[in-house]
């Protein structure tokens, strides 16, 4: 790989008429380079019980800040204020997740010559979910009325008990009922 090639071509035609000619140029034949941190790779669904900051670090010495595609709900490209460090060729995108909710990332770069990245970021889904679940228990006596569990609720035999949960991301399998 090389940058900043001078080719010069100077030439004179049979009347002794000259031209001088020059253009500058690269050759870069190395892909950029793709980093993740703050955040895993997987196939299985990956869960955050605190927001997340994830950083996407590319190194590409032809850096073009539209040429990098990515997708997190919304798509997005670098910003020219991201370029953290011009002497390594790294330049860095912060992407918070300070909301509750699914998300995944995807990322590609392309280089000014078009050598695509030697790799690609898929984080497959993932969860932030900073909010402990919420259960609310009634007694239901058959046909008559439902009333909250308490220290001093009585109930008779012919009464059932309800379990209301409110929880994003809600497993049946994770549910322990203890009757003492």
């Amino acid at each position: 790989d090389d940058n900043g090639s001078l080719l010069q071509v100077t030439m004179n035609d049979k009347a002794n008429n000259s031209l001088t000619a020059q253009t500058v140029y690269s050759i870069d034949t190395t892909a950029p380079q793709i980093a993740l941190s703050g955040l895993n790779q997987s196939d299985t669904i990956q869960y955050y019980n605190d927001y997340i900051t994830a950083q996407i670090a590319i190194t590409e010495r032809n850096f073009a800040d539209a040429m990098v595609n990515g997708t997190v709900s919304t798509d997005f490209q670098l910003d020219p204020d991201t370029r953290r460090d011009s002497a390594d060729a790294t330049y860095v995108k912060t992407l918070v997740y300070d909301s509750d909710g699914r998300y995944s990332l995807d990322v590609t770069a392309t280089d000014l010559a078009g050598n695509p990245s030697a790799n690609e970021i898929h984080t497959g889904t993932f969860v932030v979910d900073t909010v402990a679940p919420k259960a609310s228990i009634l007694v239901r006596e058959v046909g008559g009325k439902t009333i909250p569990i308490g220290k001093d609720t009585y109930v008779g035999s012919n009464t059932e008990v309800v379990v209301n949960i409110d929880e994003l991301n809600f497993d049946p399998n994770s549910i322990q009922v203890t009757i003492n």
